[in-house]
């Protein structure tokens, strides 16, 4: 989700003030100029503030996520050297002598060093951070406030879609509708004639 949207998000008041500024915006222009296609626009708007008001917590909500460890997805089994190359635990992998030559006095003598370079290593730490995340909060847990403002959303959002449905017909059918609709009906009825 982007940037801007979490931000509008988080001001849930704003969202209602100008959903509702913008629906008194368009029933003034729509009774100034009785032109009454701006009175649904006015009530989509209005609906949308509602709808997003609504489903904040839902948009706004990212799972906790525990902090990820460098490219090995086992912690503990892998350190860094000082040039950040891994060193694995000697005892990690089964040691098989694959060369008959070499004894078992320099095997071991190989292993004491690679613990060695094991114990000098650095553990490997997260290369990003943990993210707590942001829990849907439940409505038990809502303040009084927050109550009241999902109250305000549905209103708007029945409001206003009832207004985007019929807010045209408010003003009555355009006059110049008239012979259009006329001839739309005598189209449909030769159709559905034929």
């Amino acid at each position: 989700m982007g940037a801007i949207l979490t931000t509008i998000l988080r001001y849930p008041g704003y969202i209602l003030i100008g959903g509702f500024v913008i629906f008194v915006v368009s029933l003034a222009l729509s009774v100034g100029t009785q032109a009454w296609h701006w009175f649904p626009r006015g009530g989509a708007v209005l609906s949308l503030s509602g709808f997003f008001v609504s489903v904040t917590e839902i948009l706004l909500y990212r799972p906790a996520r525990p902090a990820k460890f460098g490219t090995v997805s086992f912690e503990g089994l892998a350190r860094t050297n000082r040039f950040g190359f891994p060193i694995f635990h000697p005892d990690s992998f089964p040691r098989i002598n694959f060369n008959q030559t070499v004894t078992p006095e320099e095997i071991e003598s190989d292993r004491q060093e690679q613990l060695r370079a094991w114990e000098e290593a650095d553990e490997i730490g997260p290369t990003e951070g943990a993210d707590e995340g942001h829990q849907i909060k439940e409505l038990s847990d809502m303040s009084k406030h927050d109550l009241m403002l999902l109250k305000v959303a549905a209103i708007f959002g029945v409001v206003g879609t009832l207004v985007w449905a019929f807010g045209d017909l408010v003003g009555g059918l355009p006059v110049n509708c008239a012979p259009t609709c006329a001839q739309h009906t005598t189209l449909l009825m030769d159709i559905a004639y034929i």
